[in-house]
Parts: structure tokens; C-alpha cells; sequence
């Protein structure tokens, strides 16, 4: 029997619900990203205390701003993980039809190799485990968004302690890589 990659099948149950897929990583995107907002409107709330700003802006506008910000942020991670699910739960029905009816296509009653519960458990949780590969890739996207956002941020505040802060961290991922 020959055994469908990882790649494949994630890519075959992305395809199979492409609208759900990409509309949850468009929504993870917003959420993460939006996460670098509050931080903004912080810093403007104190530059406003301590007399720093260029341009006076209400503080309860600010104040308002991060509200309004964390309840939009907040929907679109709701959105996001209900689409995630949408496709997680699609792809498993998908999967759980498919061997079924291979299984029925089959002639005659043939005892199983395994034991019933075996069979089940495997319908029930490797299937689940199968179809969440696809989710996972939404929050890969929007981390990744959220890390170049943070450290081009960084980068503009103070490149030598951003320098500092991420040569550890490329070394010790360069050598989990390797170890594993």
C-alpha cells in the first residue's frame, strides 16, 4: 500500500476547504500583528504624562484606540480559530468518508487485523491529529508576521542590543536543528 506524505495530504485538505484555510490565515495574521498596536498607543499615553509628545492627543482617545484595538483583535481571533476548525473538522469528516468507503469497497467480510477498538481509536484520533496539520500553519504565518514586525521595530529603536538579543537565539535554533 503506498503511504500519502505529510505534505500531500496537509496540501490535499487545505485544497478541500481553501476558502476556510485562507481566511484563517488572513484573520491569524491580523491578530498577531495587531499585537505590536497596544504597545503604541502605551508609549503615546506616556509621552503624553511625561510632556514628550510632538502632538497632544486626547489621552481617553488613546485610551479608546487600545479598547477598540483588543476588541477588534479579540474578533478576528475568534474568526480565525472558527475557520481553523472549519477546516479541521472538514478535513477529518473528509478522511473518515474516504476509509470508509474503501473499507465497504472491499469484497466480502474479512475479519480486521486489529482489534475493533484499535480501529476506532484510530478513526477518532489519528484522523483529529491528521486534520489539525493545516491549522498550525495559520499560527506559523501570523507568529512569523508578528516576529519581523518586532524585531524591525527593535531594529530602528537600537540595533546593537536587537544584534545582542537575536545571535543567541539564531545559534541555539541552528543547534537544536542540528541535534535533532
Amino acid at each position: 500500500m503506498k503511504q500519502l506524505s505529510i505534505q500531500r495530504g496537509t496540501w490535499a485538505l487545505i485544497r478541500f476547504r481553501p476558502w476556510a484555510f485562507w481566511g484563517s490565515v488572513a484573520f491569524a495574521c491580523y491578530a498577531f500583528g495587531t499585537r505590536l498596536l497596544p504597545g503604541w498607543l502605551e508609549k503615546s499615553v506616556y509621552d503624553q504624562l511625561t510632556g514628550e509628545a510632538a502632538r497632544v492627543t486626547p489621552v481617553y482617545l488613546l485610551l479608546g484606540l487600545l479598547i477598540v484595538t483588543e476588541a477588534i483583535r479579540l474578533g478576528a481571533d475568534v474568526a480565525g480559530n472558527w475557520n481553523a476548525a472549519k477546516v479541521r473538522m472538514a478535513g477529518q469528516s473528509l478522511m473518515r468518508q474516504n476509509i470508509t468507503a474503501n473499507v465497504l469497497r472491499k469484497p466480502g467480510a474479512v475479519p480486521l487485523p486489529v482489534s475493533t477498538g484499535d480501529v476506532m481509536n484510530r478513526l477518532s484520533d489519528d484522523l483529529a491529529d491528521f486534520a489539525d496539520f493545516p491549522t498550525w500553519i495559520p499560527e506559523l504565518v501570523g507568529h512569523g508576521l508578528f516576529t519581523l514586525f518586532a524585531l524591525v521595530i527593535m531594529f530602528r529603536i537600537a540595533p546593537g542590543i536587537t544584534a545582542v538579543a537575536l545571535i543567541p537565539l539564531i545559534v541555539v535554533f541552528f543547534l537544536n536543528r542540528f541535534a535533532w
